[in-house]
């Protein structure tokens, strides 16, 4: 009888129980194992490049990043053309994750789709594209698009436009050398400007504050832009400043920082003011024209600091527009150069008929114009005369990549006395922007630009502690040192985006092949949807890789971890061999002391880990890749409480560069719990 009712009681609790798991699962708001994932893009798809010539056929690369999908259809992502409601008109090409370079994708399997499609269009303007993923629900599709990107297109008329152009730009350079014979600086711009109105192909002029700019009825910008040089025949300010003109007008103190006027959006963590690398470009194109150089106390100030930085200098010629395609890869930089209305942003690159041609559609979409520099001498007299290239707001917002949380200190002329390149570096990424609402001389501009460095940089304060308001040029005409974006911008000293669930390296710098992934092949993060990779150089990139972030070991809790996984073509074949790539940890101290605290090379890591074949799933070049699988490192940092060191993680070639290796990275992380 005990039994019985031992076994009715047993009975009922499994039937309450399974009651209790059914009503929990019908309650519960997550998914349902059947239920079909949605594909998400991160970021809008790259393409490269964004404009061609019509009736041209022109190889266009394009790229996007998308989450992984068990549910993805095999030919399920697709380059489509849509009208202006977004409406598909037409299929263009597939995108593949084949690792093959023939369709511009890098590494197999890590969901960074690519394609590398011939366009051929016939008229100008721009065509709408996205990229949709298919995915099966049973029978049903269900299809998740990009957002939109564009594709320009122009005509091609380069030798006549450049002809066109830079005819009369010696015109106009001429016309205002002949003025200045009998008159002074201003008269002499003025009667240019009238000369200009009466000359045909020009569709508008405007007088500047320190030169003319005209558009020429093709579309290009040129003009002239006009700077004196003292009696050491240098120049000391970063353009010519008129007695006659009207004091700027900036915007009050008040609303000069981050705040709903400067419609920049608010601080929502404090790691979204961190700023996302520790590269920093000083770019001065005018190094030996001006009478102060900013470069040699910048560097001694940045030398200084205790965290490990990548300083990239550029001078003069190396200042052109090509070397700014890579901009979005600095988290500080500096511009040393003439500016005109916060509108553009002078070059060292001279233009020729060359130079016109390779930039010819940047000049057709205004994204670059051409000034005719003049250097006028001290006694009067045109003393240097040449047409170089200026950036404009278009070109900043038409970079590729965004900006990781960087800092912009604009040291031109009146680069905060419009809105537009203050705009244009804030749309994409830039978080504090710093500059001068009128002309500024070149040792006003020096100083500021070393105090924010010093308290940035070496000081580690946010930009607000750094930025002091009010602070006027005490030479004429007593440019005002503005600040706009977040006050809070600042170098973190924690460890941030060790598990890289920013979707990018915020936070870590970056030499060679390092990147962050969603998977690769069958592998994924250990936790979220990210992790890192280093490599000896997958896909295009042929540099072995490294990523280093600086932080301070916390006083109590100090110990560090991370998660590995080594995958190399080097095994098994290569093992006893003299090739030996290998996976390197090291900290380094605030004196520049380099302590390796990890090393494991092919012989090591075959004799302790046991590595297995993950071919053909994951392939990367020439050999099967075996991978060790993921492992935990841990190590005690106690040595180094309270100090910045910096962490770095480098893959490397031992004896060739044929065979590739990857180390996948998670969980990075220091003082917390392991």
């Amino acid at each position: 009888m005990k039994k019985k009712k031992l076994f009715i009681w047993t009975a009922l609790v499994i039937l309450f129980s399974l009651l209790m798991i059914s009503c929990s699962k019908d309650s519960s708001t997550e998914p349902d194992d059947n239920e079909p994932l949605f594909t998400e893009f991160y970021g809008t798809p790259t393409i490269t490049p964004s404009a061609i010539f019509t009736n041209e056929a022109t190889d266009v690369t394009i790229r996007a990043s998308i989450s992984a999908n068990p549910d993805l259809m095999d030919d399920g992502v697709n380059l489509v053309r849509v009208d202006a409601d977004n409406n598909v008109i037409e299929a263009i090409c597939q995108l593949y994750d084949d690792g093959n370079l023939t369709n511009g994708d890098e590494i197999l399997g890590d969901n960074v789709y690519s394609a590398i499609h011939s366009f051929n269009l016939a008229s100008t303007g721009e065509i709408r594209l996205r990229i949709s993923a298919t995915t099966m629900d049973g029978n049903d599709e269900i299809i998740d698009y990009s957002d939109v990107f564009l594709l320009m297109a122009v005509d091609n008329n380069g030798d006549a436009d450049y002809i066109e152009v830079s005819t009369m730009q010696e015109n106009i350079g001429n016309t205002f050398e002949t003025n200045l014979e009998n008159s002074d600086i201003e008269t002499a711009l003025e009667e240019t400007y009238n000369w200009i109105l009466l000359q045909p192909g020009i569709e508008n002029t405007e007088m500047r504050e320190n030169g003319i700019m005209i558009e020429y009825e093709n579309g290009i910008i040129g003009g002239i832009m006009v700077y004196q040089a003292d009696e050491q025949g240098e120049i000391d300010t970063k353009g010519w400043s008129s007695s006659k003109r009207q004091d700027h007008h900036s915007l009050d103190l008040k609303y000069q920082t981050r705040g709903d006027n400067n419609k920049i959006t608010p601080r929502v963590t404090d790691e979204e003011d961190v700023i996302g690398n520790n590269n920093i470009l000083i770019w001065a194109p005018f190094e030996a024209a001006f009478k102060t150089d900013m470069r040699p106390s910048l560097e001694t100030i940045i030398d200084n600091t205790e965290q490990e930085v990548n300083l990239v200098t550029m001078a003069d010629a190396e200042c052109s527009i090509a070397s700014l395609y890579s901009l979005t890869d600095y988290g500080l930089v500096i511009f040393d150069s003439h500016g005109s209305e916060g509108k553009e942003l002078g070059t060292g690159e001279e233009v020729t008929n060359w130079t016109f041609l390779q930039n010819y559609i940047n000049l057709l979409l205004k994204r670059v114009a051409i000034w005719t520099n003049v250097k006028v001498g001290y006694n009067g007299g045109v003393a240097v005369k040449k047409d170089i290239f200026v950036i404009r707001a278009p070109f900043i917002s038409s970079l590729p990549g965004t900006f990781q949380n960087a800092l912009i200190f604009n040291g031109s002329c009146e680069s905060t006395m419009n809105s537009d390149l203050k705009d244009a570096f804030l749309s994409i990424g830039a978080k504090t922007y710093f500059g001068f609402d009128k002309v500024v001389n070149t040792t006003f501009c020096k100083n500021v630009c070393d105090d924010i460095v010093q308290d940035v940089v070496v000081d580690f304060k946010n930009t607000g502690d750094a930025f002091t308001a009010g602070q006027n040029d005490p030479q004429s005409p007593n440019a005002l040192f503005e600040m706009y974006g977040s006050e809070e911008l600042h170098y973190s000293m924690d460890l941030i985006n060790g598990d890289f669930e920013y979707g990018n390296l915020t936070g870590w710098s970056r030499s060679g092949d390092g990147r962050v992934i969603t998977q690769l092949g069958y592998i994924g993060p250990t936790q979220g949807s990210f992790m890192g990779i280093i490599s000896t150089g997958l896909g295009y990139t042929t540099d072995s890789g490294s990523i280093y972030q600086s932080f301070r070991v916390p006083e109590n809790d100090y110990q560090l971890s991370f998660k590995w996984n080594f995958l190399s073509e080097e095994f098994m074949e290569y093992v006893g061999s003299q090739y030996q790539d290998y996976f390197k940890v090291s900290i380094i101290d605030n004196e520049g002391y380099e302590s390796v605290i990890m090393y494991k090379d092919i012989d090591g890591i075959a004799e302790n880990y046991s590595p297995y074949l993950v071919s053909p799933d994951i392939e990367f070049d020439v050999g099967d890749v075996y991978a060790t699988g993921w492992n935990t490192f841990s190590y005690d940092l106690a040595f180094y409480t309270g100090q910045i060191v910096t962490i770095k993680f480098t893959s490397g070639d031992v004896g060739d560069s044929a065979y590739d290796t990857a180390i996948l990275l998670d969980e990075i992380k220091v003082g917390e719990d392991q």
